[in-house]
Parts: C-alpha cells; sequence; structure tokens
C-alpha cells in the first residue's frame, strides 16, 4: 500500500491538507483542494509532483493513478501583484534550506 503526501512548500499559515487513503498500485487518486493553507504575498497555484514545480502539475480535483511508491504533492505559489491581483507563477522557485545552499546557489564560497 502506497499513501498521497502533500507538502505546504513554504506556505506560512493554515493546515497543509492530508491525504488517510492507502492506495494500491493502479488506484485513482484524487487531488485535494488547498483547504486552509495559505502563504503571505501569494496565491495558491496548484500541486506538483516536484518542489521547484519542475514535475507534473496537478489542480484540486485532478486524478492520476497510484504507482508503486509514495507520492508527495508540493503546493505552488504565485505572486500577488502589488495591486492585489494574482501574479504568475514563479519561474524559478528556489527552496534554500540552509547557508550551504544558498552558496552553491550563488555560487559563491
Amino acid at each position: 500500500m502506497y499513501n498521497v503526501f502533500y507538502s505546504g512548500n513554504g506556505y506560512t499559515a493554515g493546515t497543509v491538507p492530508t491525504d488517510s487513503t492507502d492506495y494500491a498500485n493502479e488506484d485513482e487518486v484524487t487531488v485535494k483542494v488547498a483547504g486552509t493553507m495559505a502563504r503571505t504575498g501569494y496565491t495558491f497555484a496548484g500541486w506538483n509532483t516536484k518542489r521547484d514545480g519542475s514535475g507534473t502539475a496537478l489542480g484540486a480535483g485532478d486524478n492520476f493513478r497510484m504507482g508503486i511508491s509514495d507520492v508527495t504533492l508540493y503546493a505552488q505559489w504565485a505572486i500577488v501583484g502589488g495591486d492585489g491581483s494574482s501574479g504568475s507563477l514563479l519561474d524559478d522557485t528556489i527552496n534554500i534550506c540552509d547557508l550551504e545552499e544558498l552558496k552553491t546557489y550563488l555560487d559563491i564560497s
């Protein structure tokens, strides 16, 4: 049996959705809504199988077939424009976890 996990991927408030269902290979999974999860200065833009948005994009209510391993879906966030409107999804989303990763990303020692 396999599970689906949801990552807030930088969320700042609310609760990340959970899925307590145990899935078998080829079971159909319905993607959850964001629920109360929020991120200051951003609007929720869906889910992705990769943290940086380079994987398969999925929206709430979309379906996919479970494979032979657990799946983590990462929240994707679009910047809210200065006028309060929704912006576009970030082209280069980076998630820096520590100083060494930041140095590597910026190519500095």
